[in-house]
């Protein structure tokens, strides 16, 4: 075991706990937006590594995250809070969702992606304004990736929806456009494989189409997240 590994393990051990209570605190407070991004904002800081932020930030150069927290603790953090969500109403996820799109940063925005999971199906008119503007502010590759499984189970749920995506390749903003093939690449696994078989047809040929739109995109990005679509 390398050293590196060696120090993030036991990062993680002595740092568990505390991520579990979080995710307590937090599941309690999901009827209380204002307290819940309170909550959060501490929580996430007193949980950062600072090892693992050095590498999320060599790895995407871009991003402005400050509150990269290591995977098994995001883990415990959200078990507790995903139960919470699963048994509040559609409507306090969504309006968690909106208080969580309107924070002024990067990470705490992500925690409104479980949030829009929850109310997307119930809700799907108001889950999708918000989805349009966490896209539209969406500020790094790791960012957008996590949005797309949300908008992948939004298309799957509603076909028309794939006009959404649609409008993408013309956007000037580069995440947006990234956002049309992470999406594509993430349908296919919002689907048992049995029914798979429904992505043939009408929707791959949508698919190709969007895929061909932006085979000329001159940002690295979105010719990264192509590659993805197209062995998806």
């Amino acid at each position: 075991m390398s050293e590196a590994t060696a120090e993030a393990k036991a990062f993680v051990s002595a740092h568990l706990e505390q991520a579990h209570g979080l995710g307590e605190r937090l599941a309690d407070l999901t009827e209380e937006p204002e307290a819940f991004v309170d909550a959060l904002r501490a929580g996430l800081q007193a949980l950062v590594d600072p090892a693992h932020l050095e590498m999320a930030t060599r790895a995407c150069p871009e991003t402005p995250a400050r509150f990269a927290i290591r995977g098994p603790l995001h883990a415990a953090l959200m078990r507790p809070l995903d139960r919470a969500l699963a048994e509040s109403s559609s409507i306090s996820a969504l309006r968690l969702a909106q208080r969580l799109t309107d924070t002024e940063h990067r990470d705490l925005r992500l925690y409104a992606h479980p949030c829009l999971r929850r109310s997307l199906k119930p809700d799907p008119e108001l889950s999708w304004q918000l989805m349009r503007r966490l896209a539209r502010c969406a500020e790094d590759w790791i960012a957008v990736d996590g949005l797309a499984d949300v908008w992948a189970r939004g298309v799957l749920a509603e076909p028309f929806r794939w006009a959404e995506l649609e409008l993408l390749p013309y956007s000037d903003h580069t995440y947006e456009r990234r956002l049309v093939p992470a999406t594509l690449a993430s349908i296919p696994h919002r689907l048992p494989r049995a029914r798979r078989d429904e992505l043939r047809g009408a929707p791959g040929e949508r698919a190709a189409h969007m895929i061909a739109m932006l085979m000329g995109d001159a940002e690295e990005m979105v010719q990264k997240a192509l590659s993805w679509a197209i062995r998806e």
